[in-house]
Parts: C-alpha cells; structure tokens; sequence
C-alpha cells in the first residue's frame, strides 16, 4: 500500500558513479529520451533503404549509382555517428571527478536533493522538466541537457509512485505513450 511517507523520503538513494551506470543510464536515455537520436538512426535506415532502391535498378536514372553512393555514405554516417556519441560521453563522465564515488539522492514533498563527495543541490518539483519512466529505470531531468538516472534496482514500486506522484506535471510513462498518474489504493 502505497503512503506519503515513502521509504524513499527516511532513506536516500545511493548510486556509484561508475561505468556500468553510465553505460546503463546511457542507453536507457538514448532509447527512450532522446528523440533526436532515434530520428537520426531511423534517417539513416531511410537512407540506406533509398540506396537500395537506386543500385537495384527499380529506378532508371543515368546518375543512379552516384546516388546511391550518396545515400549509403549518409545512412551510414547518421548510423555510426551514434557509436562515438556513447563512447565519448561515456569516457568524459569517467574522466569526471565524481566517477567512481556514491552520490546520495534524497526525495521528499518540496523536490530531489543530490549530494556527491563535492557539491549539494537540491531541486524543486517545479524546477524539473520531465520525469521519465523505463523498463530498467527512471530518469529524472532537472535542466535541459542534464539527466539523472535511477536503475530501477535501487527504487521501491512505492517510491516510483511517491516520484511520479510529486512530479507529475512533468511525469512521461514512454512505454505507453501517456501521462502517468498515481491513484491511491
């Protein structure tokens, strides 16, 4: 049953900072948060599919195979570039000075507070853009461009209700496409 004093208000959330959380946060961001990205990959697979199309002769047009050779090296470029994105963003944050120590997330009625070995914030509910839930966690986004992500193994059902429930102007479910509310039981 869930209650307003959730577990997750009397005990923070610990998360270490290392590589398998950033690569776990990075996909589930990337899958489920970042249109851009799926839009790019999907153009590339248009692309690729168009060059297809050229070089297998369904379309007679004397330029045909310079076409196509432009399609494939755009499909692919808009397909690949997402590799280097993840490796790259995976490496700065390891270069990070808080890679590889334990933050501390703490949720209560008025908003999220994050402390790490060097700073302290706390967030209103207010403040935070967009909260996302996904099949291995739920992200949390204070400003445009920064993420915070939760692996589902650290969160309660109950503190997945009291986040979205305290959040839910901004609360995404991307698995169903709607607006997740909590009703009590």
């Amino acid at each position: 049953r869930y209650t307003p004093e959730s577990t997750i208000m009397n005990n923070p959330i610990k998360i270490t900072l290392n590589k398998e959380y950033y690569i776990e946060g990075f996909q589930q961001f990337s899958r489920y948060a970042n249109n851009n990205l799926l839009y790019t990959i999907l153009i590339g697979i248009i692309f690729i599919a168009f060059g297809l199309i050229y070089q297998s002769g369904w379309i007679i047009y004397p330029k045909a195979k310079i076409i196509s050779f432009i399609a494939y090296f755009v499909g692919a470029y808009a397909i690949i570039k997402y590799f280097p994105n993840k490796y790259f963003w995976i490496k700065r944050q390891l270069n990070n000075k808080t890679a590889n120590k334990e933050i501390e997330l703490s949720f209560t009625k008025e908003g999220v507070v994050s402390k790490s070995p060097f700073s302290e914030a706390n967030m209103s509910w207010k403040g935070i853009e967009k909260i996302l839930e996904t099949p291995k966690g739920v992200i949390i986004w204070p400003s445009k461009g920064i993420f915070i992500y939760i692996p589902k193994g650290k969160l309660t059902k109950d503190d997945i209700h009291f986040i979205f429930q305290h959040g839910d102007n901004y609360a995404i479910n991307p698995i169903r496409f709607t607006h997740w509310t909590h009703t009590r039981t």
